[in-house]
């Protein structure tokens, strides 16, 4: 029975963060479906998930085991990110749609910079996996930096803009949720290996 905890727990946290990703992903299809509505009227929403999206990674940084790539840092530290731009968010502090995209914009560039790994540049030795990280990067990296010219571009809505940045943000947290591993205690790591061992003596 012990040696299920681990595996629930782990299960667990990858379908809490699956859930809050789509959350994300749909409050981004929602923002995007309203594009000519104010940031304003849709600032109470998206402060709300971006709250309880960074307290999930902020938990699964903690309680996750990433002691080889150590993603586990990288979770902490954009849940935290994403933890006080939401707070920020709802609190108000973001009175127009302007200073909104100037606050995505450097949101997306931030976490594009920082979520892109060195190993991502060996395009011939990359997986499917390391595909998909570099192309959401990339994305990441686009949008925030089209949103700093978008007034003297396209000057498409601040509001669709935003919306697309949340679904980016959603599909890269969904990824992030397959690396998910459950970070088990000691004296129950320690219980299965003397199992395994009792198991290899009988064998033997």
């Amino acid at each position: 029975m012990i040696v299920y905890i681990p595996i629930l727990k782990e299960d667990a946290m990858r379908t809490l963060m699956m859930i809050a990703s789509v959350a994300m992903t749909g409050v981004g299809i929602f923002c995007v479906a309203n594009a000519s509505a104010a940031f304003l009227s849709v600032a109470f929403i998206i402060g709300i998930i971006f709250i309880l999206l960074g307290a999930i990674e902020i938990l699964i940084g903690r309680r996750a085991d990433f002691d080889v790539s150590e993603i586990g840092v990288g979770f902490t530290k954009d849940g935290f990110l994403m933890l006080i731009v939401g707070i920020v968010v709802l609190s108000g502090q973001v009175t127009d749609d302007n200073s909104a995209q100037i606050l995505f914009a450097v949101w997306m560039l931030v976490e594009g910079v920082l979520a892109f790994r060195s190993e991502w540049l060996d395009i011939m030795e990359s997986d499917a996996d390391q595909r998909v990280g570099v192309t959401l990067c990339t994305l990441m990296l686009i949008a925030g930096g089209y949103m700093f010219f978008n007034n003297s571009t396209l000057r498409l809505s601040q509001t669709l803009l935003i919306g697309i940045c949340m679904i980016i943000l959603g599909l890269r947290r969904f990824w992030q949720s397959f690396s998910i591993e459950y970070s088990r205690p000691s004296f129950v790591t320690g219980n299965e290996e003397k199992l395994m061992e009792a198991q290899e003596d009988e064998r033997s």
